[in-house]
């Protein structure tokens, strides 16, 4: 079987973007933030500011749900 790094901070931070952005009471954030490339900017700007979480697992399991992957103390 073929494992795989599999960053668990990006679904996490992608989903709370897309929270704050629905959420956010001035238009003009989410229309900058509509284009994919504007976006991703962001996404990797978050990524890159806080630490890094990390697992390996192997490829069949890939489609398996991430907060099934964290430990339980970083679950909400």
């Amino acid at each position: 079987m073929t494992k795989v790094i599999k960053n668990l901070a990006l679904p996490l931070i992608t989903e709370e973007i897309e929270n704050v952005l629905d959420v956010y009471h001035h238009c003009p954030y989410q229309q900058v933030y509509a284009d994919p490339e504007l976006r991703q900017c962001l996404i990797s700007y978050v990524l890159n500011s806080i630490p890094s979480f990390y697992v390996m697992i192997e490829e069949e399991n890939r489609s398996q749900n991430s907060w099934n992957l964290l430990p339980s103390n970083f679950r909400q």
